[in-house]
């Protein structure tokens, strides 16, 4: 005998349908957490990037650079290039600051828990073990590139140097997000120091400046001997070698001289209608 309800539908369809609505629920309930998570990866996304951008930004701007070396917070970590003194070596975290003087938020400052929302908004409770509410934060630095020793000047000023930025994106200690790459917000900037002096220029190149604002370098108004060539200079002063003698056959033109002063000569370029093989 067949069991029916009121409305003629059997117990066995009610089974049916109501597990038909379980499965339809569980599929919108996956469904919508799948939403949710996209839109979340999208705004924290979307918060990083104009949190780096700004950062970048800043570290672009020459007037944001000069209120960043005059800040007081980053007398310590600025102190060779205020004083014009050697950075050889030196570098470090800072506090960075805008045009207007104010310190950027989207940058931690050093020894603090400045951090980011996973929408990029400023927060102040990051941990390094971990925090879901302030769960990352961009930590700005800088390192002198100071010149490299060469045969011409093998001992050369760090007075002034040019300095690369970094931004690094940190996160901290469980902090997941889908296909977030936490390496592909970091910024690598240069920036040459335009705060340099006339005078630590010169000084740089290992000139003395003059009265006149000229700079003097240490090989003006030097000459090799006759019969000697510069090959190059050594701690200011030419280095000459000696002109072995030579002679060039009729046709060829001397294409140059090598390390140990002997000539080398080649081919030429003749005129067409000339029959004597003249040089032109």
């Amino acid at each position: 005998m067949t069991i029916r309800n009121n409305k003629g539908v059997t117990l066995v369809e009610l089974a049916i349908y109501a597990g038909l609505s379980a499965m339809v629920i569980l599929v919108a309930l996956s469904v919508t957490r799948v939403s949710q998570d996209m839109v979340q990866s999208s705004m924290t996304f979307a918060g990083l990037n104009e949190a780096r951008n700004r950062i970048l930004e800043t570290l672009r701007d020459e007037t944001a650079w000069k209120q960043t070396l005059a800040n007081g917070a980053n007398a310590s970590t600025f102190w060779c290039l205020n004083n014009q003194v050697s950075c050889s070596g030196a570098g470090g975290t800072f506090t960075l600051v805008n045009s207007q003087g104010v310190v950027v938020s989207e940058a931690a400052r050093p020894n603090s828990t400045d951090g980011l929302t996973k929408t990029g908004a400023p927060c102040s409770t990051y941990s390094a073990s971990g925090n879901s509410a302030c769960p990352f934060r961009f930590v700005v630095s800088w390192t002198a590139r100071c010149p490299k020793a060469t045969a011409f000047n093998p001992n050369p000023s760090c007075i002034n140097p040019s300095i690369e930025f970094t931004a690094a994106l940190q996160s901290g200690t469980g902090t997941q997000f889908k296909d977030l790459n936490v390496a592909a917000y970091d910024i690598v900037s240069v920036k040459q120091n335009t705060s340099a002096t006339l005078a630590s220029t010169c000084s740089k190149m290992g000139g003395t400046l003059q009265a006149d604002n000229s700079c003097l370098m240490p090989y003006t108004n030097t000459q090799c001997p006759p019969n000697y060539y510069i090959r190059g200079f050594s701690n200011g002063q030419p280095v000459c070698q000696t002109l072995t003698a030579f002679r060039c056959q009729k046709g060829e033109v001397l294409l140059g001289v090598d390390s140990s002063g002997i000539a080398h000569c080649g081919p030429g370029c003749t005129a067409s209608t000339s029959s004597a093989g003249s040089i032109w």
